[in-house]
């Protein structure tokens, strides 16, 4: 459980002996922060907008059937 302003750093992860991180050990793999703006007010296209509804590949559409 993270609270706003913690983060999680490559050296906290448990990883298997095998895996060797890419990035070095400060780096922030994930980082909690508090919205400043409400995600459904911002427009279509801008990183902190709250997600629309992903395409489902591999279903037809109906015109297409």
């Amino acid at each position: 459980h993270l609270e706003i302003g913690q983060a999680v750093l490559v050296k906290e992860l448990e990883l298997p002996a095998s895996a060797k991180p890419d990035a070095g050990d400060e780096a922030i793999v994930i980082q909690v922060i508090e919205a400043t703006e409400d995600p459904d007010e911002l427009e279509e296209g801008d990183p902190l907008a709250a997600p629309s509804q992903p395409e489902v590949i591999g279903q037809k559409k109906e015109d297409e059937e």
